[in-house]
């Protein structure tokens, strides 16, 4: 596309509009499939907007490609191993700007939570592979409260637990560093560079 400066005595040709406003414009779209539509034959360096994810896409002459998010935090319902929420609750959010994407939730452990093993949550944004790390907290129904962190899996679909011990990390389980119980809380934050 190319980059005009106007000048006096220019002319507005149909060519001229569409290669320096239609093209350079960011187009908002309901939809992908609306964007598609309405585009058929894209130009390399278009963006646009869509409404219903609040993403921007890019098209790199053969794609569209997800830019960025852009609004609010957007919700997030993950999927757990080895832990079933039960009446406990859950609040997960995530932000993605490019490929950055920063992840934050928490879990308030209900009568009915259970935990079979070393606890790993989801992420809503696939990682690139390499090891990853994050903050944790677990908190022991406000008693004591034990530094943890998240670390992301090879695969880069989910983070695992851990709690902070001598010596190093140690896995958060039903009974390491504490029996969990109701109102037991454990929250994590962590940015990371999606896949």
């Amino acid at each position: 596309m190319p980059y005009t400066t106007i000048v006096a005595g220019t002319y507005a040709t149909a060519a001229w509009a569409n290669a320096n406003v239609r093209d350079q414009t960011i187009a908002q779209f309901a939809s992908t499939a609306a964007r598609d539509s309405a585009i058929t034959t894209p130009v390399e360096g278009m963006v646009a907007a869509i409404t219903d994810t609040n993403l921007l896409t890019i098209y790199t002459g053969s794609a569209w490609v997800e830019y960025g998010r852009y609004g609010a935090w957007q919700s997030y319902t993950p999927t757990w191993t080895n832990l079933t929420v039960g009446n406990g609750t859950v609040v997960t959010k995530y932000v993605r700007i490019g490929s950055m994407v920063t992840y934050t939730g928490k879990i308030t452990i209900g009568s009915t939570t259970s935990i079979s093993g070393f606890v790993s949550v989801s992420l809503p944004v696939t990682a690139q592979d390499g090891f990853m790390n994050g903050s944790a907290r677990l908190n022991d129904d406000g008693t004591r409260a034990y530094v943890g962190a998240v670390n992301i899996s090879s695969g880069g679909t989910s983070l695992g637990f851990t709690h902070s011990e001598s010596g190093g990390f140690g896995a958060w389980n039903a009974t390491n560093p504490f029996t969990i119980a109701a109102a037991d809380l454990v929250s994590w934050n962590i940015t990371y560079e999606a896949a």
